[in-house]
C-alpha cells in the first residue's frame, strides 16, 4: 500500500484456551463492551473517527463495528446523521470510481476492477487508531441489503461499470449470480489481506443474512464458500 502502516507485535484476538466464553487480547481475557455508531465510521468521510474513538476510549469500551463497504443506506434510514449515508461526494469505498457519472448516491459509478487506495488508507488508520486505545474492530463484510438501501449499494447494477449486481435483492446473498460472487470474493480477499497485519480485528461474514427472505440454505452456501477465501486468503499471509 502507498500509505504508512505499522505492524502489530503481539498475537491477534482469539478464543481463550482455558475458557472458550471468553476471549484472549494481548495475554489476557477480555470482555468486549460497546455502544456503537451506525457502522459506518470509515465509509463516511465526514466521521470523525478519532474523536469518536476517543469517546469509546474514555468510557472504557473496547469493542466498535463497522461495515466496509457493500452495505450503503439511504439518507434518512433508520436515524438521523446516519452514518452509512453519506452526504453526496463523502463516501468511501474500496472500489475507485470510474469516469461515467450515475451513482445513485452522487458522483460517478464505480469500476469494480479497481481499488481505492485512499480507502484502503482510511480503513487501516481507523484500524491502527483504534488499536492505540486497545479498541476491537469488527469487520462485517455484508448485511441483508434492505429494500430502502439497496440501490445505493456499489455491487448494484446501475452503481458500477460492470452491472455486477443485475439481480433481485433476494438472490445477493446467494451463489446463484457467480459473476457477482466472484466480485464478492475479491472484495473478501482484499480486506482480509489489507488488514492482516493488525491484532484487533474480528471477520465476521454477514449480518442477517436472510431478513428479506433469502434462503436459509442458500445464504449458508454463500456464507461457506466466503468463509473459504478467507481460510485461502489467511493461508498466505502472517497471520
Amino acid at each position: 500500500m502507498a500509505c504508512e502502516s505499522t505492524t502489530c507485535k503481539s498475537d491477534p484476538i482469539k478464543v481463550c484456551p482455558g475458557n472458550p466464553h471468553y476471549l484472549m487480547y494481548k495475554g489476557k481475557p477480555v470482555i468486549l463492551v460497546t455502544s456503537a455508531e451506525h457502522y459506518g465510521a470509515v465509509v463516511n468521510m465526514d466521521f470523525d473517527y478519532e474523536a469518536y474513538l476517543d469517546m469509546l476510549n474514555k468510557y472504557g469500551l473496547n469493542y466498535t463495528r463497522i461495515y466496509p463497504g457493500a452495505l450503503i443506506e439511504k439518507e434518512g434510514m433508520f436515524i438521523e446523521e446516519n452514518t452509512l449515508a453519506p452526504l453526496p461526494g463523502r463516501l468511501a469505498v474500496p472500489w475507485a470510481r470510474s469516469a461515467e457519472p450515475g451513482y445513485a448516491g452522487g458522483g460517478n459509478r464505480f469500476d469494480l476492477e479497481k481499488w481505492d487506495i485512499d480507502y484502503f488508507c482510511r480503513l487501516e488508520d481507523f484500524i491502527k487508531k483504534a488499536a492505540e486505545r486497545d479498541i476491537i474492530v469488527e469487520i462485517c463484510f455484508f448485511n441483508c441489503q434492505h429494500p430502502d438501501g439497496w440501490s445505493y449499494c456499489p455491487l448494484y447494477a446501475a452503481n458500477n461499470i460492470q452491472g455486477a449486481g443485475n439481480c433481485l435483492l433476494v438472490d445477493f446473498q446467494t451463489l446463484i449470480h457467480q459473476d457477482l460472487v466472484k466480485i464478492q470474493e475479491a472484495y473478501v480477499r482484499k480486506i482480509v489481506e489489507e488488514v492482516n497485519e493488525f491484532d484487533n480485528i474480528i471477520l465476521e461474514l454477514c449480518d442477517e443474512p436472510t431478513m428479506f427472505n433469502t434462503p436459509a440454505v442458500l445464504a449458508a452456501e454463500w456464507i461457506s464458500r466466503h468463509a473459504g477465501v478467507i481460510i485461502e486468503t489467511e493461508d498466505n499471509l502472517p497471520k
